[in-house]
C-alpha cells in the first residue's frame, strides 16, 4: 500500500507542475503537451486505482479516456499546424 500512496503523491506532485506549465506555458504547444501530460498523469493514477480495488471496469474507462485524449491531441495539432481540421 505504501508504494501507491508514493506514486499518488509523486503523481500529485507531476501534476501540479502540468497544470503550471498549462497556465503560463508561453507557446500553445508548451500548452498542448502539459494537457496531454495531465490526462496521461489521471489515465496511470485510474489504473492504479483499478489495479488497487479489483475493478476490471475502470480498466475500460481507463483505455476509452487513453482513445479519446490520443484523438484529441491530434486533432489540436493538426489545428495547429495547419489552421483547419478538414479531414
Amino acid at each position: 500500500m505504501i508504494p501507491a500512496v508514493l506514486f499518488y503523491g509523486i503523481a500529485m506532485l507531476c501534476l501540479c507542475a502540468a497544470v503550471a506549465r498549462l497556465a503560463l506555458g508561453p507557446t500553445s504547444a508548451d500548452r498542448l503537451i502539459a494537457a496531454d501530460a495531465i490526462g496521461v498523469y489521471l489515465l496511470s493514477a485510474m489504473g492504479l486505482a483499478a489495479l488497487i480495488s479489483g475493478r476490471s471496469y475502470l480498466m475500460d474507462v481507463a483505455m476509452a479516456f487513453a482513445l479519446l485524449s490520443f484523438a484529441d491531441v491530434m486533432v489540436i495539432s493538426k489545428f495547429m499546424e495547419k489552421g483547419d481540421i478538414t479531414l
